[in-house]
């Protein structure tokens, strides 16, 4: 079996809801953030055995955050181009991805990194 990851850095909230369940209120914690949203966007667009990494995710694991980092990521994080990924949005002036769920939606420019599972 193969899988499949979208990955992206940043804060996560989590929110209290409602949602109606089996005829009655029930409170729910809910995750959110714009890093939640763009690693459920990367998933699907990831081929199988990889991992889709946006911009702050790359930065993240190329700073202090972790040992040697500087050295992992140069071994298995590989930028990518338009032509790599030709099924999303491009800004040729950016030279940035763009992301969104549709077209009403924000965009988020971001370059992007592909890691090989193995």
């Amino acid at each position: 079996m193969k899988l499949r990851f979208g990955g992206a850095a940043g804060p996560i909230a989590f929110e209290r809801m409602r949602r109606m369940h089996n005829g009655s209120w029930d409170t729910i914690t809910v995750p959110m953030g714009l890093a939640l949203r763009t690693s459920a966007l990367l998933e699907p667009l990831a081929t199988p055995g990889c991992v889709l990494v946006d911009e702050r995710f790359h930065q993240f694991a190329d700073g202090s955050a972790f040992q040697d980092a500087g050295e992992l990521s140069a071994r298995m994080m590989a930028p990518l181009s338009q032509s790599d990924v030709p099924d999303i949005d491009y800004d040729h002036d950016d030279q940035k991805f763009v992301l969104r769920k549709n077209l009403e939606d924000a965009p988020y420019y971001t370059k992007l990194w592909k890691i090989e599972l193995g």
